[in-house]
């Protein structure tokens, strides 16, 4: 799990989280555990979604380009 704003040492701000995700074709679901706050998801540089702490638990759905090779 990343570091939270306390693990942080800040009281307020915005902190920007990257990951570089390999999908399976088809695509995959993204769901968000422990958010405390808001959260926007951008695929590529654009906007997919957005959550508040009650719609991260459902989640969404990523389009994948098949480029996943683990079992």
């Amino acid at each position: 799990m990343p570091p939270s704003f306390e693990d942080l040492g800040l009281g307020s701000g915005l902190v920007r989280y990257t990951a570089h995700p390999l999908l399976p074709r088809g695509g995959a679901p993204l769901v968000l555990e422990g958010l405390r706050d808001l959260a926007t998801v951008r695929v590529d540089g654009v906007a997919v979604a957005a959550f508040d702490t009650e719609a991260a638990a459902s989640g969404v759905e990523l389009a994948g380009e098949g480029l996943f090779t683990g079992a």
